[in-house]
């Protein structure tokens, strides 16, 4: 299709919103596959997706940093109590929180030795999935969790092991973080 002509509906698109087409369709072309329909009104899919409220990024690195270290950072290596905490940029050009031992040298991300450990996941989502988990009975399902997180679920089966296996343990870092984000109900 050459670059002036348009389909009727990108025209009554652009017409609604008083733009001018640049050569680009304002939205994606109609496909036919299963993935484009809209989730079944029971499915996983179609429940509205979870977030702890008010939680950002830095703020579970926080919480999760607290709930480990009561008394301050410790060295995951050592021991040692000479960390400094410091912000690098990833290979993905967003910040990571990490932590630097100036006894051995060491640096290590608060997820170091945790269930989060080499997770691609952003706490957030975890933190979300450990309050849901936590607060309903009966458990959740890879399949919810997969819907209400919006993510793969590969991802979602992983991340409920991990958390099933961990609220098993006793004195563990589910229960903790999940008692600090659960409201009490009236």
């Amino acid at each position: 299709m050459h670059s002036t002509q348009m389909h009727s509906s990108e025209m009554h698109v652009a017409e609604l919103h008083g733009s001018q087409i640049l050569g680009a369709p304002l939205h994606e072309p109609e496909t036919h596959d299963a993935q484009s329909y809209p989730p079944e009104p029971d499915s996983p899919q179609a429940e509205a997706p979870v977030n702890v409220p008010a939680v950002t990024e830095e703020t579970c690195v926080r919480l999760l940093a607290q709930i480990r270290w009561p008394d301050g950072p410790r060295c995951v290596r050592c021991g040692g109590d000479r960390v400094r905490p410091f912000v690098a940029t990833g290979r993905s050009h967003n910040p990571r929180r990490l932590y630097w031992c100036g006894a051995c040298d060491y640096q290590y991300s608060p997820k170091v030795g945790t269930l989060f450990h080499h997770s691609h996941l952003p706490l957030r989502k975890w933190f979300s999935a450990i309050e849901l988990m936590y607060s309903t009975p009966g458990g959740v399902s890879a399949k919810r969790l997969q819907g209400r997180l919006r993510i793969s679920y590969e991802s979602a089966w992983t991340m409920a092991q991990r958390i099933r296996m961990a609220l098993d343990q006793e004195n563990n870092l589910c229960k903790h973080i999940a008692e600090r984000l659960v409201q009490p109900r009236d």
